[in-house]
């Protein structure tokens, strides 16, 4: 199925629908692992379908917890305080250059 199939169906009728996915995928998993399935393909397919559904559910929940925290992490980062970082070749430079001029 697709996404805007999901997306006309109310929050009960995806978590039924939902329930009869992940039951179907334990069956297929089962007959998998005895030999019995045909098409092993069936099972990817059955996995994308229920991810499917679930993004639907999650996105008309609006789930506002995760917009709290982020909010929560933005406000309690600190500013970023200018450092000069000098690299390890820089170093070797400046202690070169520092031998060569007190060898002279």
């Amino acid at each position: 199925m697709k996404v805007s199939e999901f997306k006309g169906m109310s929050k009960d009728e995806l978590k039924k629908n939902l329930g009869k996915k992940t039951e179907e995928l334990y069956e297929l998993k089962v007959k998998n692992k005895l030999g019995q399935l045909a098409n092993p393909l069936q099972i990817r397919g059955l996995k994308k379908d229920i991810a499917r559904v679930l993004t639907v559910l999650n996105s008309t929940t609006g789930n506002k917890s995760t917009e709290v925290t982020t909010k929560a992490t933005k406000a309690a980062k600190p500013a970023k305080t200018a450092k000069k970082v000098t690299t390890a070749k820089a170093k070797v430079k400046k202690a070169g250059a520092a031998r060569a001029t007190t060898r002279k």
